[in-house]
């Protein structure tokens, strides 16, 4: 396995990367919080491979009054701990609960969530960093900011790159 931690930061999107995406609706509560197979493996690998690995994610069920803040922070906590819990970790995340037609810096395809991360952890260095997500703006959002990125889906998870990853280094 390799313990040398040649890349920099790694950012995940959330929903459809790490937990199942619910189509045409929202993970409102840890109940409906399901993770994807193979994904606590793949976070395990990643951490041995990236200095750091941030969770941005686009929140606009927030915005839409469907959720509040508090219960995104203890979906968030949730994922957090039991991440912890099978060997993996992820140092922080940041999310954008506003509405597409808010048309703010944070929401991916823009990249205020970077921006935010970085001023955070200011030895971040883009280029040696990648965006991994199951969206068009997440993919977008990693090229507007010169990362490497990769779209993954259902039928191509985290658990499988990763190891195709480790594969090509």
């Amino acid at each position: 396995m390799i313990v040398n931690k040649q890349f920099d930061t790694l950012f995940l999107d959330r929903d459809g990367v790490i937990n199942r995406q619910i189509i045409d609706g929202y993970v409102t509560s840890i109940q409906e919080f399901k993770f994807i197979n193979g994904v606590f493996s793949a976070i395990n690998k990643l951490n041995n491979i990236f200095r750091r690995i941030i969770v941005v994610t686009n929140q606009q069920c927030i915005g839409k009054g469907i959720i509040t803040h508090e219960e995104v922070k203890k979906i968030h906590e949730f994922m957090l701990i039991n991440i912890k819990n099978n060997g993996g970790k992820i140092d922080a995340v940041y999310y954008c609960p506003h509405l597409v037609s808010d048309n703010c810096f944070c929401r991916k395809p823009l990249t205020g969530l970077f921006i935010k991360a970085k001023d955070e952890y200011p030895e971040i260095k883009f280029e040696k960093s990648f965006m991994v997500g199951d969206s068009i703006s997440d993919i977008e959002a990693g090229k507007k900011l010169n990362l490497n990125t990769k779209k993954i889906s259902k039928n191509y998870t985290l658990f499988d790159w990763v190891n195709d990853f480790i594969v090509e280094i």
